[in-house]
């Protein structure tokens, strides 16, 4: 089966969000993180030029954090003082899938004395989405309400995003990119797909995420993106459109269920 070149950061960013969840050293660090997102220009640097690798300008989550996430390597490789992680999750497909790609989420973590020191995304993640908008949502997460008694953080995502927000996946595109999902709930005004991953391991030990895009069923439109770790649940709420912008996204979406 081949990969398809297509953007998972969506997922990805959730993974960043989870981290502000819990309590004890555990709390004490991630609350130190939601701050330090808060910031993010003084706390880490983007770059963009080959992929999107994020680096921790002041390095607080260890590696005993990721793995209490449920983040696990399928792969650890040392060079230096500097330590890998090669992190990919493969998308449980649907009874009577007969799709021939096989759809996935991976990342790379470099640490350096226990600590997270970056993260990077691949280039092929990037293809039709600006890699703008990955750096934009996890600005918004910083922003996050938690309830750390429930494990939930929530995050209102529309002031942050700017004029990125355009650029967020719609349900046509999502199911272009992510394939089929592993369940489709509808009802009057929302369609729900819902993907699970089970993490790649050398023990085969790791634990599911899951990923639930709502949707506006009028427009197609990403209203609501919620993930779901072992240890936690992180939603991200998207603001309507303006009236002129729905009305053309609407005639477009239409368009698109006629050609089907």
């Amino acid at each position: 089966m081949t990969l398809p070149r297509s953007s998972r950061f969506l997922c990805i960013v959730l993974l960043v969000g989870f981290t502000l969840l819990f309590s004890g050293c555990v709390y004490f660090r991630l609350l130190q993180l939601k701050g330090q997102l808060g910031d993010f220009d003084h706390n880490f640097a983007a770059s963009t030029t080959d992929g999107v690798t994020i680096a921790c300008l002041h390095p607080v989550l260890l590696s005993e954090d990721l793995r209490f996430l449920g983040i696990d390597p399928k792969a650890i490789t040392t060079e230096g003082e500097m330590t890998r992680w090669h992190v990919r999750w493969l998308k449980d497909e649907p009874l009577h899938s007969t799709e021939k790609t096989l759809h996935d989420v991976e990342l790379f973590l470099d640490l350096k004395d226990d600590q997270l020191q970056s993260l990077h995304i691949p280039e092929r993640y990037f293809e039709f989405f600006p890699k703008e908008l990955f750096v934009d949502l996890l600005r918004s997460t910083g922003k996050a309400t938690i309830d750390k008694f429930t494990h939930r953080a929530e995050v209102s995502a529309g002031e942050e995003l700017g004029q990125t927000l355009a650029a967020l996946p719609a349900l046509k595109s999502v199911e272009s990119l992510l394939g089929v999902p592993t369940d489709r709930i509808q009802d009057p005004t929302t369609i729900r797909y819902r993907y699970r991953y089970r993490t790649e391991t050398p023990t085969g030990r790791g634990k599911a995420i899951e990923m639930i895009f709502s949707f506006d069923r009028q427009t197609g439109d990403l209203r609501k993106l919620v993930g779901k770790l072992p240890k936690g649940t992180m939603s991200y709420d998207f603001p309507p459109e303006s009236a002129a912008d729905r009305t053309t996204k609407t005639r477009e979406h239409a368009e698109s269920n006629a050609d089907h």
